[in-house]
């Protein structure tokens, strides 16, 4: 068998073992339904992000036991843009965090509040609704 032949006959051979053969990175994780929103209410969420429609049933999800759905809520109302979300969020941080500024309209057209964070660091939240 000539040289060229074996050298292919082994590399192909390489990679059909490679290939078979999964590597440490790519190993399929285990759902674990614990560790997930169910999906039910994931979709309940998403349906409200996709119609950018704000509704009490967003701040009834923002209340929720589970740490997951608050959050993924609260990134959904700040998706949806309705200036109607923000007493929501901001009574949501008021258990969490002190809010320094309370939620307002300034005079150059933003609603913005502050909160500090645990070192001390005064953060401003605002955008520019209209």
């Amino acid at each position: 068998m000539p040289t060229g032949n074996l050298r292919k006959t082994l590399c192909a051979g390489l990679l059909l073992v490679v290939s078979m053969t999964p590597a440490a990175a790519q190993r399929t994780l285990r759902n674990n339904n614990s560790a997930a929103i169910s999906t039910g209410i994931l979709l309940r969420i998403l349906r409200f992000e996709d119609e950018r429609r704000w509704d009490d049933d967003l701040r009834i999800l923002l209340a929720a036991k589970d740490a997951k759905v608050r959050k993924r809520t609260a990134l959904a109302m700040g998706r949806i843009g309705d200036e109607r979300a923000l007493p929501a969020l901001v009574d949501a941080l008021k258990d969490k965090v002190t809010i320094a500024a309370p939620l307002e309209r300034k005079f150059y057209g933003v609603t913005e509040f502050g909160v500090n964070d645990p070192d001390g660091y005064l953060v401003t939240f605002g955008e520019r609704l209209d």
